[in-house]
């Protein structure tokens, strides 16, 4: 079982023993993590509420990434975070536009 490394906006359910408090809501325990700012150093993570979560993927849904694609220079497309395996789990995390990462992950998954 191999262990990916988070990407930013990636949402993680918690565990029902988990300490954690929701960052907006500090009476209200957190039931998710989601993963902020990536880089080699590690991981910045926010905890949210159940009500949380939610505005999160509404907003997120809502308001696409929308930036420069970092493999074919396609600018102002809809992009997602994507890690290059050869540079590993720390490596950097690029933008890419859809077909881009279509054509990483097939690249990839060939044997």
């Amino acid at each position: 079982m191999s262990f990916a490394a988070p990407l930013p906006g990636d949402l993680a359910k918690l565990s029902v023993s988990a300490k954690e408090r929701c960052d907006n809501h500090p009476d209200e325990q957190a039931a998710w993590r989601l993963t902020g700012e990536t880089d080699s150093f590690g991981s910045e993570y926010h905890y949210l509420c159940e009500a949380c979560k939610k505005k999160h993927v509404q907003h997120a849904r809502e308001n696409p990434l929308v930036s420069t694609c970092e493999h074919c220079n396609t600018e102002n497309v809809k992009v997602d975070y994507w890690r290059d395996p050869e540079e590993g789990r720390a490596g950097p995390v690029y933008t890419l536009c859809a077909p881009c990462r279509k054509k990483a992950v097939a690249y990839y998954s060939e044997d």
